[in-house]
C-alpha cells in the first residue's frame, strides 16, 4: 500500500519518542500500511523524521504554552484536508501490540466507498464499553458479511480509528481554547454531543490491541519493555510498574472467521446503513 491516508497524531516535542514508537509498531505490525503521519513541527519532530522516511509529514502548528492550547494543534494537523475527507486519528499514547491485519486493511479500504455522508467514523478496536448492550434495537450497517455497530457518543475517541475530518473539527472546536493539561478533554469529550450527522461505528469484534503508553506522565511498563525491544527506552522518562492493555485477542477460529469476512469485505459490495 502506498502512505495515501493522513494520520493525525496528537503529540508534542517532549512526547515525540512515544509518538516514534507507536509509528513504529504500525511499521512492525502492518508493514504495508497506507499511513502517512503527521506531526507537530519542531527540532524532536525533525530528529524523528531522519529515522522515519517518507511516512511523516511535520506541519506547523500552534501548540501554546506548556501543554494548552491542544485545540490549535489538532487544527494545524488537520489544516489542507476538507471536512469530508478521512483521516486516520492516532494519538501518541496507544501503540497497536496486535492487529488482524487483514480485517484492519479492509475496513481502511472501505472508506473509499462509502457514499453516506452520515457514516463519519469507523473503529476496528471493540473494547472498553464499545459493546452495545445486549438486546434492544441497534442500528448498524453490512458490507460483503461484515457488520458494524453504531456508537451513540464519543466515548472512546481516544483509541486510534478512521474519522472524517470534521468529526475532529467539531469535537475540539468545543473545547476551551486553553486547557491545563491533557486529562482535561477526557470529562469535556464525555460531555459533549455526538452530531446526528456524524455516526461513528464500531466492528462487530475486536480486530487489534492496543498497549497504553505513558500512566501519569510515566511509561508505562509494558510500553518500557515494548521499546526495549526496539530502539529503547528514551531518556528523560521514568518507567512506572504499571500494565496498562486495550482490548482482548479474539481465539484462533473467531480470527480464521474474521478474515474470511474481510475477503468478502474487500470484493467492493456496496456498504448501506440500517437497522439490525
Amino acid at each position: 500500500m502506498k502512505a495515501t491516508l493522513p494520520a493525525i497524531v496528537m503529540t508534542c516535542q517532549r512526547y515525540m519518542p512515544i509518538a516514534g514508537h507507536m509509528i513504529d509498531r504500525y511499521a512492525a505490525h502492518w508493514p504495508d500500511h497506507p499511513f502517512r503521519f503527521r506531526l507537530p513541527d519542531g527540532r524532536a519532530a525533525r530528529d524523528l523524521a531522519r529515522t522515519h522516511g517518507g511516512r511523516l509529514e511535520l506541519v506547523p502548528t500552534d501548540e501554546g504554552e506548556g501543554r494548552g492550547r491542544f485545540r490549535a494543534a489538532v487544527f494545524g494537523l488537520l489544516s489542507g484536508i476538507p471536512d469530508d475527507a478521512w483521516v486516520y486519528w492516532c494519538i501518541d499514547d496507544k501503540y497497536v501490540a496486535w492487529l488482524d491485519r487483514p480485517i484492519a486493511r479492509a475496513v481502511v479500504d472501505l472508506v473509499g466507498s462509502i457514499t453516506d455522508p452520515r457514516v463519519a467514523g469507523l473503529s476496528f478496536a471493540r473494547a472498553r464499553h464499545l459493546d452495545p448492550p445486549p438486546g434492544g434495537d441497534r442500528e448498524r450497517f453490512s458490507c460483503g458479511g461484515v457488520s458494524f455497530d453504531r456508537r451513540r457518543d464519543y466515548r472512546q475517541i481516544w483509541l486510534h480509528q478512521l474519522l472524517r475530518a470534521r468529526v475532529l473539527r467539531t469535537l475540539f472546536g468545543g473545547f476551551p481554547d486553553r486547557l491545563d493539561s491533557a486529562k482535561q478533554m477526557d470529562a469535556l469529550h464525555r460531555a459533549a454531543s455526538l452530531p446526528d450527522d456524524q455516526r461513528l461505528y464500531v466492528l462487530d469484534r475486536n480486530a487489534v490491541v492496543f498497549g497504553e503508553s505513558t500512566t501519569r506522565g510515566r511509561l508505562t511498563a509494558n510500553c518500557a519493555a515494548s521499546m526495549r525491544r526496539g530502539r529503547g527506552v528514551p531518556p528523560g522518562f521514568e518507567v512506572d510498574g504499571t500494565t496498562l492493555v486495550i482490548g482482548r485477542r479474539p481465539s484462533r477460529l473467531t480470527t480464521l472467521m474474521h478474515r474470511f469476512r474481510a475477503l468478502r469485505l474487500a470484493s467492493g459490495l456496496p456498504i448501506h446503513a440500517g437497522r439490525g
